[in-house]
């Protein structure tokens, strides 16, 4: 009733079509697009029905609004691990009953230009598992009486030693900061020199809007591909010849298949016991030596990968700088993380590709300005989206 007296009072419209075909005492899940904050008063005042909404865990920790849901029997999503997602399964079956319903935004949040985003899976995978109907819901006009763009900002965020720690632990008081920056309509990217595949679950669960990554040459909306740029096989081709010429033996290439590592690379992974074969990015780990690569081709034109890296020995017979001018036609070449055990390692971006066009890309693709960005980072192939 008080959504419709607001909608009343303010003088706003509303014509319903369809709500005649649903049947009572049928529990369903709504799936509405996401126009702006106005979609709440109309959710709740004109579907009908005795529902519960489904949201973000990290909504939760918001002051007052977060316990107020909690109350409410609204069901908070936690994709932390399997067990917590069949505890959200459980919980929704044991509300979802005698009729009452579940209304999902399966695009996530607000739109920013008015137009629908990308649905995420969530909901539809929920309706599978509990067996029941999903009504799409359209809704159209909100965005003109409440829209979200005034004073929304995109925001890309680094891992490691921005967002998370040595240790790739993001801290409590972090998490809580994004959730609040979210809740305030800001859109946040992770913007990382990791391939996808080479992030953990954990942080990706975290909710973020989208992902960009091997140091900005691809970006994801969920599982949407914005746009990907990939070295071409020449330009591997030459690197692998460069680095059996200067007898470099830890290197690395990435991309949205995993990470393709060398024997050298390999050894440092266990020098450090670090279990590159073993936990959840183990099937991502390719070593380069057991490539199958065709008769007649190369290695260049048979992995598809948007970044490498590399670190020599203690004593190489080349310096960065040397590196940085031979491979200078396929790549820039930027310092890497290895400055304690190796005078010369890197990162090897495509010419032209970085953090910072990712940003202008990105910002481009949702309707964003520039000026309307923000960055956060630590390194120097941070610095191209720092500018």
């Amino acid at each position: 009733i008080w959504s419709q007296l607001i909608c009343l009072f303010l003088l706003i419209p509303v014509k319903i079509e369809g709500r005649e075909k649903l049947h009572d005492k049928t529990s369903y899940i709504f799936v509405p697009n996401h126009q702006g904050s106005f979609d709440i008063f109309l959710i709740y005042g004109f579907i009908g029905r005795n529902f519960k909404w489904m949201m973000k865990k990290s909504l939760r920790k918001l002051p007052f609004v977060g316990k107020a849901c909690e109350s409410a029997g609204h069901i908070f999503v936690d994709r932390s691990g399997p067990k917590k997602v069949l505890e959200t399964i459980r919980q929704a079956k044991d509300s979802l009953k005698d009729g009452v319903s579940l209304v999902v935004f399966p695009e996530g949040a607000r739109t920013f230009t008015g137009h629908m985003g990308y649905f995420k899976k969530g909901a539809f995978q929920l309706a599978d598992d509990l067996q029941l109907a999903v009504v799409p819901v359209t809704i159209d006009g909100s965005f003109e009486i409440l829209p979200r763009m005034t004073g929304s900002k995109l925001v890309f965020i680094d891992i490691d030693g921005t967002l998370a720690d040595e240790n790739h632990i993001v801290p409590e008081s972090a998490k809580t900061a994004c959730a609040r920056a979210q809740a305030n309509g800001h859109k946040l990217f992770i913007c990382t020199g990791r391939s996808v595949p080479k992030i953990e679950r954990n942080i990706l669960d975290l909710g973020f809007d989208g992902v960009v990554s091997v140091a900005g040459a691809q970006a994801n909306i969920g599982d949407k591909l914005l746009f990907q740029h990939l070295v071409s096989p020449e330009a591997i081709d030459a690197v692998m010849a460069y680095f059996a010429e200067h007898h470099i033996e830890s290197y690395q290439w990435q991309g949205a298949d995993g990470m393709y590592i060398s024997e050298g690379y390999r050894r440092h992974l266990e020098s450090k016991g670090k279990t590159w074969n073993r936990g959840e990015f183990a099937r991502f780990w390719h070593l380069l030596d057991e490539i199958d690569v065709p008769a007649g081709s190369t290695l260049g034109h048979t992995i598809h990968v948007s970044k490498g890296s590399y670190f020599t020995g203690p004593e190489p017979d080349v310096s960065f700088e040397d590196t940085q001018h031979d491979l200078a036609p396929w790549f820039e070449l930027v310092h890497g993380s290895y400055d304690k055990i190796s005078p010369n390692n890197g990162e090897l971006l495509i010419n032209g590709i970085d953090k910072g066009t990712a940003v202008r890309d990105v910002a481009s693709l949702l309707g964003y300005s520039v000026a309307d960005t923000i960055a956060i980072g630590d390194s120097d192939n941070d610095t191209a989206m720092l500018k």
